[in-house]
């Protein structure tokens, strides 16, 4: 017998559903001909979904101007089986984080949790 029942984990998965207060859209990354024979970078929106953004603290240090700064790990929490990639942005209020890891999907995964670092611009 299983640890824990189909209909527990999806009970556990409505109530953190519950605990994802914002709106997070989510722009993809696309490359597209600038008919110069280059590409240019643009984001299309994907998609928009409920979630709950958090600084997890203790990120990297960047060499801007050269200067010495801390950028902090953003944490982002969608609802389970959100579809996140690594290079998504998500954008929270005013706030955007690009992605560089998304948490393993595992089969008891109750809400999937995509962690990187806040872009500007």
């Amino acid at each position: 017998m299983p640890l824990l029942t189909a209909t527990e984990i999806a009970d556990m998965r409505a109530v953190q559903s519950d605990t994802l207060p914002d709106t997070v859209v989510i722009w993809r990354y696309t490359s597209a001909s600038d008919s110069m024979g280059g590409q240019t970078e643009t984001w299309t929106a994907a998609g928009t979904t409920n979630g709950r953004m958090s600084v997890a603290g203790g990120g990297r240090e960047d060499l801007i101007a050269e200067r010495l700064t801390a950028a902090d790990v953003w944490v982002v929490t969608v609802p389970q089986g959100t579809v996140v990639y690594e290079r998504d942005r998500l954008v929270v209020g005013s706030r955007t984080v690009e992605v560089e890891t998304v948490g393993e999907h595992a089969a008891w995964e109750t809400a999937r949790r995509c962690y990187g670092y806040e872009v500007t611009g």
